[in-house]
């Protein structure tokens, strides 16, 4: 398996090998949350991408399986709707 950081347009950025073998689609979900925030820099009523990151950061995870049948999209449209906060798309905005 594997772990897709993509635009929302569907283009690859990056990707990694991913041993999500056996794990619930909770903890996958859980998981791609995760890997996708850590790309951004919170505030209480927003986030934007991470300067380090700002360029390449991505829109998407995708968890891939070996046969590369998508098994989870996780977007920042969902993150933004499950934290309640705004999207700023500069990465030199103040938050």
């Amino acid at each position: 398996m594997r772990m897709e950081f993509r635009r929302m347009t569907g283009a690859l950025i990056s990707d990694r090998p991913w041993p999500a073998n056996d794990r619930s689609i909770f903890e996958l979900t859980a998981e791609a949350k995760e890997a996708l925030s850590s790309f951004y820099e919170w505030d209480a009523h927003s986030f934007r991408p991470k300067t380090e990151s700002a360029q390449n950061a991505p829109e998407e995870v995708w968890i891939v399986g070996n046969d590369s049948e998508i098994i989870l999209k996780y977007s920042l449209s969902r993150l933004a709707a499950e934290t309640g906060r705004s999207l700023s798309r500069s990465a030199n905005a103040p938050l």
